[in-house]
């Protein structure tokens, strides 16, 4: 067992297992000798086969893969894993952060360069309406509204991009 950390301790340092077993064990997969997945090198993922790419996934996640993921995003996931144990993941800093602004309510945010005042001008179906921009809200037939979108459903009964509508910005 010795002679087997020696040999891949220049590749990537040994992983520290919650069990006894070897990784994969547990899960019901067997473990090839000519896959050995803690002896992948990042620059040498382009070369694994993908049957090797889907263990990493599951080692790393504890999970299938989605259907149909394409085998880039599992060579980017298999570097990150790697990547990971050889420098020793996410600070702790990092993650309480992570943790912090994933917990938080989304916050909606303000429109792009619309200042207070300007006034949208549009024509609907014969109708000329005027929505003015006021403290980050937009004004319409006396009413306050969040989005340009809104508005924009209101006017026309179905769904709009609001700057769109209001010629904001411009198909694509």
């Amino acid at each position: 067992m010795a002679d087997f950390y020696a040999a891949r301790s220049n590749i990537i340092s040994p992983l520290q297992w919650t069990s006894l077993s070897p990784p994969l064990t547990n899960m019901g997969y067997k473990q090839n000798s000519d896959t050995n997945l803690n002896s992948i090198a990042v620059s040498n993922l382009k070369t694994v086969s993908r049957e090797t790419l889907i263990k990493l996934w599951q080692k790393t996640y504890h999970t299938e893969p989605p259907k149909g993921i394409s085998r880039r995003m599992l060579e980017h996931a298999a570097a990150y894993y790697i990547q990971s144990n050889n420098l020793g993941g996410l600070s702790q800093k990092i993650k309480l952060k992570l943790k912090r602004h994933s917990s938080s309510a989304p916050t909606k945010l303000p429109p792009n360069d619309i200042s207070n005042g300007t006034l949208f001008v549009r024509e609907w179906n014969g109708t000329v309406h005027h929505v003015e921009a006021v403290d980050g809200k937009f004004m319409w037939k006396e009413n306050l509204y969040g989005s340009l979108s809104e508005v924009a459903r209101l006017i026309t009964g179905t769904r709009w991009s609001g700057p769109r509508f209001f010629g904001l910005r411009t198909s694509k």
